[in-house]
């Protein structure tokens, strides 16, 4: 489970953890790990339970592994576990052997700087349209309702 390296100069710790915070995670929690052959899921980044952290990772070969971090209190224990301070970090995965796991564990850490900003969404904000988002199922007429009917194509 590797962590990519940012293309770009890494951005100081307090806008991290402003991103960080934005999603939900308490900076505290974060913690990241390596596994040789396995890439976060960047979509998959968030938060877990009240303010812990999430991400899965994925493989070539279908392997998905997942990280958690919370608070011991909110934890509960899992076979795959490491408590580092106040924060309990544990995988789960499908396809994943229990090798691949506990080697994963053997690494967790606080993250540099730079770990987190490349686990992270963009700080970009999103596009935002600048009109009404057209529909194709609300009718022209009518109540608004969608149509929502099957339509046979041949």
């Amino acid at each position: 489970m590797s962590t990519p390296t940012p293309s770009t100069a890494a951005p100081g710790r307090a806008e991290l953890e402003s991103r960080i915070r934005a999603l939900g995670i308490a900076p505290e929690l974060v913690r990241v790990t390596h596994a040789p052959g396995f890439t976060p899921a960047q979509q998959s980044v968030g938060a877990n339970g009240d303010d812990g952290f999430s991400v899965a990772y994925r493989a070539e070969d279908g392997a998905v592994p997942h990280r958690y971090a919370d608070r011991p209190a909110f934890a509960g224990h899992h076979a795959h576990q490491v408590t580092r301070g106040d924060c309990v970090v544990w995988l789960s995965g499908e396809h994943v052997s229990d090798g691949i796991l506990r080697a994963a564990l053997a690494a967790v850490h606080r993250p540099s700087t730079a770990e987190p900003a490349a686990l992270l969404p963009s700080s970009a904000p999103a596009a935002v349209p600048t009109g009404p988002v057209r529909r194709g199922d609300l009718p022209a007429q009518g109540d608004g309702e969608p149509d929502n009917r099957v339509r046979v194509r041949g």
